[in-house]
């Protein structure tokens, strides 16, 4: 190897492959600068040391309460259907109170150590927290409104004399019990204002207790109805008493809402269990009637609810003893919502042959 052109030869080679080599390795690096890793991609892979000894222990797994399935199940027309969570509905067992604890216990720690949770509860605090007035309903001079000064759990029921009036409070339910968590769900006057019905739900749900509080001293009279939701209570002209819907009672007492509720007129000073059947249907399984008191108090309007696309309109004169049910709309081609009456003539709010809704006027006769 005396040769030095040979000897110059192998060196540029040698060099060549060099620049091959690094050029190779910065287009794999993807530039000038290695990656930070040194894993595929320039991601970190962590060594058997650091797993064993210098890392932080995993997360470990959740381990969720184990909800208990029940062979519970209900037929309805004909159809078997399942219900295995049923336990869960009752509120009051001990084995629903054990598992919201130990659903709390999993899931109250991690909602706390959210970063964000301490802006979010301050935003919602500030968008939330300001006073605010439900319409009034004015009946013989007075007016009835809900009202919240913006700190207030539930919704207070107030109660002014006039326009000038000072309001005074007709019913609290943040007195009722410690948690707050029974509201005024419904409230209807009688015609003079002197007799307020109002209704309460305990801990959000849909079933409603309807009491009735006299306004001049605010005392509760002994009347109670229950088995109701949704559909409201309407007041005799009189004001002897009021129309309502109710569903029919299970042997434990509880409401069944699995069945169809029917219309029944309560005469106050009368226990529930004396009040009168004033309509019920009998020809079809899932069509639920509310009445409503026309405001001259000569008609009961009587609507069939099944869905929010069509519905029926009976109606009763109540000024006429022994009466029979009358059917003002009864194809269940379109919705007919009513909205109130002058002498004879009955006036609707309804779809039929037009979607985006139009008023129709009905004779009575």
């Amino acid at each position: 190897m005396k040769n030095p052109r040979w000897r110059a030869a192998v060196a540029a080679a040698i060099q060549l492959c060099a620049l091959g080599l690094l050029a190779c390795a910065g287009a794999q690096l993807g530039g000038r600068e290695p990656l930070p890793g040194n894993g595929p991609g320039g991601k970190p892979m962590r060594t058997a040391t650091e797993t064993a000894v210098g890392m932080p222990p995993a997360a470990p797994a959740l381990v969720y309460p184990v909800t208990a399935r029940v062979n519970v199940s209900d037929s309805y027309f004909g159809t078997q259907v399942e219900d295995p969570y049923r336990w869960l509905e009752n509120l009051d067992s001990p084995q629903v109170a054990q598992w919201v604890a130990a659903q709390n216990a999993l899931s109250q720690p991690r909602l706390a150590s959210l970063p964000q949770r301490a802006w979010l509860k301050a935003r919602l605090t500030q968008l939330w927290n300001y006073e605010r007035y439900e319409v009034p309903v004015k009946r013989g001079g007075r007016y009835f409104y809900l009202h919240n000064d913006g700190q207030q759990n539930q919704s207070v029921l107030l109660v002014s004399d006039g326009l000038d009036a000072p309001a005074r409070v007709l019913f609290d339910p943040n007195t009722v019990r410690q948690d707050a968590t029974v509201a005024v769900s419904e409230f209807t006057p009688d015609v003079r204002g002197d007799v307020v019905a109002y209704a309460v739900s305990d801990g959000g749900t849909d079933w409603q207790v309807w009491r009735f509080r006299r306004v001049h001293d605010g005392a509760d009279l002994p009347d109670i109805l229950r088995f109701t939701k949704f559909w409201g209570v309407s007041w005799a002209r009189d004001g002897s008493g009021v129309y309502y819907s109710r569903y029919p009672a299970l042997p434990d007492g509880r409401g069944d809402d699995s069945g169809r509720p029917a219309v029944y007129f309560h005469e106050l000073g009368t226990a529930q269990d004396h009040d009168r059947l004033v309509y019920e249907v009998t020809d079809h399984p899932t069509r639920i009637p509310a009445g409503r008191v026309t405001d001259d108090g000569h008609y009961l309007i009587i609507t069939l609810f099944d869905g929010y696309e069509r519905n029926g309109v009976d109606l009763l004169d109540l000024e006429r003893p022994g009466a029979r049910v009358q059917h003002v709309f009864f194809a269940w081609d379109a919705l007919y919502t009513f909205i109130g009456a002058h002498g004879e003539e009955l006036y609707f709010r309804t779809t039929k042959d037009a979607p985006l809704g139009r008023v129709i006027a009905v004779d009575a006769r």
